[in-house]
Protein backbone atom coordinates (compact mmCIF):
# COMPACT_ATOMS: atom_id res chain seq x y z
CA UNK A 1 0.00 0.00 0.00
CA UNK A 2 1.22 3.37 -1.23
CA UNK A 3 1.56 6.18 1.65
CA UNK A 4 -0.35 9.29 1.18
CA UNK A 5 2.51 11.41 2.45
CA UNK A 6 5.74 9.96 4.01
CA UNK A 7 7.94 12.40 6.27
CA UNK A 8 11.70 11.87 7.08
CA UNK A 9 13.01 14.04 10.67
CA UNK A 10 15.97 13.84 12.58
CA UNK A 11 15.20 14.68 16.72
CA UNK A 12 17.01 17.42 17.17
CA UNK A 13 17.68 19.13 21.00
CA UNK A 14 15.86 22.39 20.07
CA UNK A 15 12.97 20.17 18.36
CA UNK A 16 12.90 18.37 21.63
CA UNK A 17 13.02 21.42 23.83
CA UNK A 18 10.34 22.77 21.92
CA UNK A 19 8.41 19.70 22.05
CA UNK A 20 8.71 19.17 25.65
CA UNK A 21 7.30 23.00 25.86
CA UNK A 22 4.35 22.67 23.80
CA UNK A 23 3.12 19.71 25.41
CA UNK A 24 3.70 21.27 28.79
CA UNK A 25 1.54 24.24 27.92
CA UNK A 26 -1.24 22.17 26.06
CA UNK A 27 -1.41 19.10 27.99
CA UNK A 28 -0.23 20.12 31.47
CA UNK A 29 -1.35 23.23 32.22
CA UNK A 30 2.05 25.47 32.71
CA UNK A 31 0.61 28.98 32.27
CA UNK A 32 -2.10 28.25 35.01
CA UNK A 33 -0.18 26.69 36.90
CA UNK A 34 2.48 29.95 37.02
CA UNK A 35 -0.65 32.13 37.81
CA UNK A 36 -1.82 30.03 40.70
CA UNK A 37 1.92 29.79 41.93
CA UNK A 38 2.41 33.32 41.50
CA UNK A 39 -1.27 34.42 43.00
CA UNK A 40 -1.11 32.16 46.07
CA UNK A 41 2.77 33.19 46.58
CA UNK A 42 1.39 37.15 46.36
CA UNK A 43 -1.53 36.40 49.00
CA UNK A 44 1.27 34.74 50.99
CA UNK A 45 3.67 37.50 51.34
CA UNK A 46 0.82 40.34 51.32
CA UNK A 47 -0.27 38.42 54.63
CA UNK A 48 2.95 38.95 55.92
CA UNK A 49 4.04 42.40 54.73
CA UNK A 50 0.27 43.29 55.97
CA UNK A 51 1.55 43.04 60.08
CA UNK A 52 4.69 44.30 58.94
CA UNK A 53 2.99 47.47 57.89
CA UNK A 54 0.93 47.41 61.27
CA UNK A 55 3.92 47.02 63.20
CA UNK A 56 7.05 48.33 61.58
CA UNK A 57 6.41 50.90 58.44
CA UNK A 58 10.03 51.73 57.88
CA UNK A 59 10.64 47.72 56.97
CA UNK A 60 7.69 47.73 54.99
CA UNK A 61 9.72 49.01 51.79
CA UNK A 62 12.62 45.80 52.30
CA UNK A 63 9.14 43.42 52.52
CA UNK A 64 8.33 45.08 49.30
CA UNK A 65 11.81 44.80 47.31
CA UNK A 66 11.72 41.23 48.74
CA UNK A 67 8.56 40.26 47.33
CA UNK A 68 9.69 41.09 44.05
CA UNK A 69 12.77 39.37 44.57
CA UNK A 70 10.97 36.27 45.77
CA UNK A 71 8.40 36.39 42.90
CA UNK A 72 11.08 37.04 39.69
CA UNK A 73 13.33 34.31 41.55
CA UNK A 74 10.23 31.41 41.34
CA UNK A 75 9.31 33.18 37.97
CA UNK A 76 12.52 32.39 36.88
CA UNK A 77 12.93 29.08 38.17
CA UNK A 78 9.84 27.76 36.93
CA UNK A 79 10.87 28.58 33.45
CA UNK A 80 14.41 27.28 33.21
CA UNK A 81 13.78 24.45 35.42
CA UNK A 82 11.62 22.56 32.21
CA UNK A 83 14.43 23.19 29.02
CA UNK A 84 16.91 21.63 32.18
CA UNK A 85 14.79 18.56 32.29
CA UNK A 86 14.25 18.17 28.85
CA UNK A 87 18.38 18.97 28.12
CA UNK A 88 18.90 16.14 30.53
CA UNK A 89 16.50 13.94 29.07
CA UNK A 90 17.40 13.79 25.68
CA UNK A 91 21.53 13.79 27.40
CA UNK A 92 20.26 10.64 28.91
CA UNK A 93 18.52 8.63 25.82
CA UNK A 94 21.33 8.04 23.64
CA UNK A 95 18.65 6.42 21.49
CA UNK A 96 16.78 9.25 21.04
CA UNK A 97 19.68 11.49 20.33
CA UNK A 98 19.66 12.60 16.80
CA UNK A 99 17.44 9.69 15.76
CA UNK A 100 16.19 9.71 11.81
CA UNK A 101 12.64 8.35 11.42
CA UNK A 102 10.46 8.29 8.87
CA UNK A 103 6.47 8.98 9.30
CA UNK A 104 3.93 7.41 6.31
CA UNK A 105 0.63 8.54 6.39
CA UNK A 106 -2.40 5.99 5.51
CA UNK A 107 -5.84 6.45 5.24
CA UNK A 108 -6.51 5.28 8.58
CA UNK A 109 -3.50 5.00 10.44
CA UNK A 110 0.45 6.11 10.03
CA UNK A 111 3.36 4.29 10.22
CA UNK A 112 6.49 4.83 12.31
CA UNK A 113 9.69 3.10 10.94
CA UNK A 114 13.13 4.12 12.74
CA UNK A 115 16.07 1.73 13.15
CA UNK A 116 15.38 0.97 16.00
CA UNK A 117 11.65 -0.76 15.10
CA UNK A 118 8.67 -0.01 13.30
CA UNK A 119 4.89 0.87 14.75
CA UNK A 120 1.15 1.33 13.26
CA UNK A 121 -0.78 3.78 14.87
CA UNK A 122 -4.24 4.20 14.14
CA UNK A 123 -5.77 7.82 14.21
CA UNK A 124 -8.58 6.98 16.51
CA UNK A 125 -6.02 5.89 19.02
CA UNK A 126 -4.23 9.33 19.09
CA UNK A 127 -5.12 11.24 22.50
CA UNK A 128 -4.61 14.95 20.54
CA UNK A 129 -2.93 16.68 17.90
CA UNK A 130 -0.98 19.38 18.78
CA UNK A 131 -0.41 22.14 15.89
CA UNK A 132 1.89 25.63 15.96
CA UNK A 133 3.06 27.25 13.10
CA UNK A 134 5.78 24.92 12.46
CA UNK A 135 5.07 21.99 13.43
CA UNK A 136 2.02 19.05 14.17
CA UNK A 137 2.64 16.84 17.61
CA UNK A 138 0.36 13.63 16.93
CA UNK A 139 -0.21 13.01 20.75
CA UNK A 140 0.15 9.47 21.57
CA UNK A 141 -0.32 10.12 25.51
CA UNK A 142 -0.31 13.07 27.64
CA UNK A 143 3.37 13.21 27.45
CA UNK A 144 4.30 11.10 24.25
CA UNK A 145 4.25 12.21 20.75
CA UNK A 146 4.82 12.22 17.15
CA UNK A 147 7.28 15.42 15.98
CA UNK A 148 5.90 16.27 12.40
CA UNK A 149 7.41 19.36 11.36
CA UNK A 150 5.12 21.03 8.57
CA UNK A 151 8.33 22.27 6.42
CA UNK A 152 8.89 18.67 5.41
CA UNK A 153 5.43 18.03 4.91
CA UNK A 154 4.46 17.62 1.02
CA UNK A 155 1.39 20.04 -0.33
CA UNK A 156 -1.78 18.92 1.08
CA UNK A 157 -0.45 17.52 4.54
CA UNK A 158 -2.12 20.55 6.22
CA UNK A 159 -5.62 19.28 5.20
CA UNK A 160 -4.76 15.80 5.62
CA UNK A 161 -4.00 16.32 9.29
CA UNK A 162 -7.06 18.45 9.87
CA UNK A 163 -9.55 16.23 7.81
CA UNK A 164 -7.99 13.38 10.95
CA UNK A 165 -9.22 15.75 13.45
CA UNK A 166 -12.67 14.81 12.47
CA UNK A 167 -12.17 11.40 13.36
CA UNK A 168 -12.68 10.92 17.20
CA UNK A 169 -9.59 11.09 19.16
CA UNK A 170 -9.67 9.02 22.52
CA UNK A 171 -10.44 11.18 25.34
CA UNK A 172 -12.71 13.42 22.80
CA UNK A 173 -10.29 16.03 21.93
CA UNK A 174 -11.34 16.55 18.40
CA UNK A 175 -9.56 20.09 18.04
CA UNK A 176 -5.97 21.38 17.23
CA UNK A 177 -5.72 23.09 20.49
Amino acid sequence: MTPLFSITNTITRDEYQTFNMVVLKKEFHFVRSLIIINVCALFIMMSIMGETLITDFKHFWWGIIFIVVMLCCTNWFYFTRPKKKANKAFEENKLMQNQEYTVNFYEDHSEHISSFGNSSIAYDKLTKIIETPSHFYLMHSKGQGTIIPKGKAGEGFVDFIHKITNVPLRWANRSLN
